[in-house]
C-alpha cells in the first residue's frame, strides 16, 4: 500500500494555530477585514470563542484538540473545523468563495459620485429568480462590498430616483458599477414678492404630470425645509410653494447633473389682526373668533380663526374681515387691502362692554342661583340666553332690557352698555 499523502494544513514549525484567507482559490491572501471566531469542537454545547477579532496573532497557541473557524468578510462566511496538534503549526487556508464590488452612482454620465445615496443588495437563488435575502445595506456614497458568489440584485435610491441592476459576482473578483441615475436637482425658496429675501416655514410640493388624476397632477414628494435642495429625475415637474394661505406654483426643468435654482414669488404678506376694548390693551381672555374672505376670488374658502391674536399669511388680494368678541353682537366687519411683501397689523376695537349680571334680593344682598336670563334689544329682538350662575356677556355699546326668570317670577331691568366698560350689573329679585 501507498503511504498516506501529508496533510495539507501541516508544516514544520511550532504547535499552534496559522489562519489565512482568500476570495477564492488561487489568489492572494487577505491581509485585512476577515473576522474570524475560533471555538473548541466536541461538547455538548457551544464553547465560547478561544479567539475572536479581525486581526490574528502569526501563531495562534491552541491545545491539540479539534476547533470550529468561522472568517467572515462582508456578507461572505465560511465555516470550517480543524485538527490542532502538538507536534507542528496547523495552517488553514480558507477560500471565501466571494468578490469585492464597488459602487458609485453618478447623476449623469462622467459625473461625480453622488452623496447621500442608499444601496440595498438583495441575492437571487439563481439569475431569474427573484431576490430573497438581503445581504447588505448602506448609506455610503461609494462603498465597497463583500459578498459571496452568486446572483444579486443591487437598489441604489437617491432622493425620490430608485433604480435597480443585476449583478453576478464570482469567487475572487473584483468588480466596479457605477451606476447613473440621470437625475439632476433643484434648489427651491419662495420670496413674498419681487426682489425680497426668501421666506422661513414654507413647504414645498413637487408634482408630475399623471394624466390618470382629476387635475392632471400627482404628488411626487413634498418638504417644509428650509431652501430644500431636492434631488429628481430628469424631466419637468410642477413646484408648488405654499405659506400659510397663500401659495404659487411654476413649471421647472431638471436636466441630468445640473443643479436648478428656482426662488417661487407667492405675492402675499403677513398678516397679524389684533382686537381690544376702547381704553384696554387686549381681549386675549375672550371669546374671539376672526373670519377672512377673499373678495376678488370668492370661489377661495373662509378662512376662519378663534386664536386671540393670529399671524397669517395671505396672498395679496382684498378681503372682507370680520371680528367676533364674545358669542353676541359685538361684530365688526371690515374691508382691507393686502399687498405683496409689505406685513400690515389690523388692530379692530370693538365698540363693546362686557357685562356680569347677578340676581339678588337687595343691591347688597347675595347672589341667588337658579335664574334663567335673557337679554333684548328694546324693541324685543333677542340677544342672548344663559342659565349659568352670574353669566358673562361681552355685548355693543347700547342699551338693553335684561329678565331674570327664577321661581316662576320674572324680574327685568333696564341694561345700558358703554364701550370699554367691564361692570356687574344686580337684577333686584322684588
Amino acid at each position: 500500500p501507498g503511504k498516506t499523502p501529508p496533510d495539507p494544513a501541516r508544516r514544520s514549525g511550532p504547535p499552534g494555530l496559522k489562519l489565512v484567507a482568500r476570495l477564492g482559490p488561487g489568489t492572494p491572501p487577505l491581509t485585512s477585514g476577515v473576522r474570524w471566531e475560533v471555538a473548541a469542537e466536541g461538547g455538548k454545547t457551544a464553547s465560547p470563542p478561544l479567539y475572536a477579532g479581525s486581526a490574528p496573532p502569526a501563531l495562534l497557541k491552541l491545545p491539540k484538540g479539534r476547533y470550529r473557524v468561522v472568517a467572515r468578510l462582508g456578507a461572505a462566511t465560511s465555516t470550517r473545523s480543524v485538527t490542532v496538534d502538538d507536534v507542528a503549526t496547523t495552517i488553514l487556508d480558507v477560500s471565501l468563495d466571494a468578490g469585492i464590488l464597488r459602487l458609485a452612482t453618478l447623476s449623469a454620465r462622467g459625473g461625480r459620485p453622488l452623496q447621500h445615496v442608499f444601496y440595498s443588495v438583495a441575492r437571487r437563488p439563481s439569475p431569474t429568480a427573484p431576490p430573497d435575502q438581503t445581504v447588505a445595506m448602506t448609506h455610503e456614497a461609494t462603498p465597497v462590498l463583500h459578498l459571496p458568489a452568486g446572483s444579486y440584485v443591487i437598489t441604489v435610491e437617491h432622493g425620490i430616483a430608485r433604480s435597480q441592476h443585476s449583478m453576478t459576482v464570482l469567487p475572487g473578483s473584483i468588480a466596479e458599477m457605477a451606476i447613473t441615475l440621470n437625475m439632476g436637482e433643484i434648489k427651491l425658496s419662495a420670496s413674498p414678492a419681487e426682489g425680497q429675501p426668501p421666506l422661513d416655514n414654507v413647504q414645498f410640493v413637487v408634482l408630475e404630470d399623471d394624466p390618470e388624476q382629476a387635475d392632471g397632477l400627482r404628488i411626487l414628494t413634498r418638504t417644509a425645509a428650509n431652501r430644500p435642495l431636492l434631488a429628481l429625475p430628469a424631466g419637468t415637474y410642477t413646484v408648488m410653494a405654499r405659506w400659510g394661505e397663500a401659495e404659487a406654483r411654476v413649471r421647472v426643468s431638471v436636466l441630468p447633473g445640473q443643479t436648478v435654482e428656482r426662488t417661487i414669488v407667492l405675492r402675499a404678506a403677513r398678516l397679524t389682526l389684533q382686537s381690544r376694548l376702547p381704553g384696554r390693551t387686549a381681549t386675549a381672555a375672550l371669546p374671539l373668533v376672526w373670519q377672512l374672505q377673499r373678495l376678488d376670488t370668492p370661489e377661495r374658502p373662509r378662512l376662519r380663526t378663534t386664536a386671540a391674536q393670529p399671524v397669517l399669511h395671505v396672498a395679496a388680494g382684498r378681503y372682507r374681515l370680520v371680528s367676533q368678541l364674545g358669542g353676541h353682537n359685538a361684530r365688526i366687519t371690515r374691508d382691507i387691502e393686502i399687498a405683496p411683501g409689505q406685513p400690515r397689523t389690523i388692530v379692530v376695537e370693538h365698540q363693546a362692554g362686557i357685562v356680569t349680571l347677578a340676581l339678588a334680593a337687595t343691591d347688597q344682598g347675595p347672589s341667588l342661583v337658579g335664574a334663567y336670563w335673557e337679554i333684548t334689544t328694546p324693541d324685543g329682538r333677542l340677544i342672548a340666553r344663559s342659565a349659568r350662575h352670574e353669566p358673562r356677556f361681552v355685548l355693543a355699546a347700547g342699551t338693553y332690557r335684561v329678565t331674570a326668570e327664577r321661581q316662576a317670577r320674572r324680574h327685568e331691568a333696564q341694561l345700558t352698555v358703554t364701550a370699554g366698560e367691564i361692570k356687574t350689573v344686580v337684577v333686584v329679585a322684588r
